[in-house]
């Protein structure tokens, strides 16, 4: 079986399309509603580099030393499992 064979069996380009279009609403959807809320600049950036780096980068994050200051200063609140 060809790779390409396997890719398409697992369905690694619908889902990787989906990933694509919903990268592209929330950009779209942030690119919005950040002058709105008159969130910084930086976000709509920001929120790009997630998108394109994934969940797997942050998930990482959170064994940084600086997570849980950087959490605080944000005033986030963070629910771990």
């Amino acid at each position: 079986m060809s790779l390409f064979a396997e890719l398409k069996r697992r369905n690694v380009f619908r889902v990787g399309i989906a990933y694509v279009v919903l990268a592209w609403i929330l950009l779209q959807v942030g690119d919005t509603l950040a002058p709105a809320l008159h969130l910084p600049e930086w976000i709509n950036s920001a929120l790009a580099i997630f998108l394109i780096l994934g969940d797997r980068y942050v998930e990482n994050l959170r064994d940084d030393p600086r997570y849980e200051a950087m959490v605080s200063k944000l005033g986030l609140r963070v629910e771990t499992n």
